[in-house]
């Protein structure tokens, strides 16, 4: 599959925010960002997309397009980067990393809630994303638990020196459940699953194929968490 991972989508992207918030009178619904809706009055970031059953651990809640759907909860055709911009329109901060090494955090990002709303046996419902998947070790559905804006991190292209890859773009890596640091969005890393343990609740979701909407809001908690400790 060929895929583009530059940050040139998000360039622009921010260029056409720059530009929205510097007008005297900004839309309330906020700029038009390809794949989703982004409503700045109510704070709310809105991917459509649709449910995957594959045969996999779930590793995703979201992934891009079809290149990881067999390990993930729902796949959309919205870039990962195009999520990040619209989350920090949001006012909403990411985790910062140590420059020299992606892998250590200084401080974690702001906390994100997430539901899903979809249609079952004929009504509209929205539900948490935990009411879908289950945690084979417990046998229960995972824990309840505010999300958390990682932003993945950009890297140099060992082809060309001035350009940047970001990360969950090269990876279709748009929401993960086990703290991976390619996510935009992902679990905090004490509710993080491990490898293998999570699979989709098949009695509470609907078929594969079913149109799915994924909302995204920041959490009432507002104050970053202190920086996780390193292992």
């Amino acid at each position: 599959m060929t895929h583009s991972c530059g940050f040139g989508a998000v360039l622009l992207s921010l260029s056409l925010l720059a530009s929205a918030c510097a007008a005297e009178n900004p839309p309330a619904k906020g700029p038009r960002l390809p794949n989703l809706r982004l409503d700045l009055k109510t704070k709310t970031i809105e991917i459509d997309g649709v449910f995957c059953h594959g045969d996999y651990p779930l590793e995703l809640l979201m992934c891009q397009n079809t290149m990881r759907d067999y390990e993930s909860l729902i796949s959309s055709p919205c870039q990962p980067s195009i999520l990040h911009t619209a989350l920090l329109a949001l006012g909403l901060v990411p985790r910062k990393r140590d420059e020299k090494d992606p892998g250590k955090v200084l401080r974690e990002g702001d906390p994100i809630d997430i539901l899903i709303r979809f249609a079952k046996d004929g009504k509209e419902v929205t539900v948490e994303p935990r009411d879908l998947i289950v945690d084979l070790r417990t046998k229960r559905h995972i824990a309840a638990t505010p999300w958390v804006f990682y932003g993945s991190f950009l890297f140099p292209d060992t082809d060309d020196k001035n350009k940047m890859l970001y990360l969950a773009d090269c990876e279709n890596w748009l929401t993960g459940l086990l703290g991976d640091t390619a996510s935009v969005i992902d679990l905090p890393r004490d509710a993080a699953g491990k490898y293998g343990a999570l699979e989709i609740d098949r009695k509470a979701a609907p078929p594969k194929g079913t149109q799915a909407t994924v909302i995204i809001r920041p959490a009432e908690r507002k104050r970053p968490e202190p920086a996780p400790k390193q292992e």
